[in-house]
């Protein structure tokens, strides 16, 4: 089994640490953290429009996790295609018209509260993103914190 897969399926929930491969042991000892139920939000949005994206978001929440503010990830760019209905009115391509464009993925995570989600994808996703209906997926997840 590879290094890595062996970690993996040492650790669960339910054991009470996890052998990083530097020797530090989490959920153990002095280092001890807890899961805090998170909710993880993904946000496609193309590389032009991105800083604009994170500066929006940041100003309606500053995306605290435990001690750490301004917690975000990006991925490395992808292709995003879509065909705009009869209806809308795209911000990029034609009605009709099959269109694709480079997307980078936006992620962050916030403790579960249901008010500052909407705020969030509300105020600062929706009012920020380029997109007329921009593609924002929202899971139930969980974070280590100190």
């Amino acid at each position: 089994m590879p290094p890595f897969a062996e970690r993996a399926a040492s650790y669960s929930l339910t054991t009470p640490f996890f052998r990083h491969p530097a020797g530090i042991t989490w959920l153990d000892g002095s280092k001890r953290m807890r899961l805090i139920p998170v909710y993880r939000v993904t946000v496609f949005v193309p590389p032009a429009h991105l800083e604009a994206l994170k500066a929006g978001i940041l100003a309606v929440d500053d995306l605290a996790i435990g001690d750490y503010r301004e917690v975000m990830w990006t991925s490395a760019p992808g292709i995003e295609q879509f065909r705009p209905g009869e209806s809308t009115n795209p911000a990029f391509g034609a009605v009709g018209e099959l269109t694709s464009a480079p997307t980078l993925r936006l992620e962050f995570s916030i403790p579960r509260d249901a008010a500052r989600l909407q705020r969030l994808i509300v105020e600062g996703v929706h009012a920020h993103h380029p997109w007329e209906v921009p593609a924002v997926f929202v899971d139930e997840s969980f974070f280590p914190v100190a």
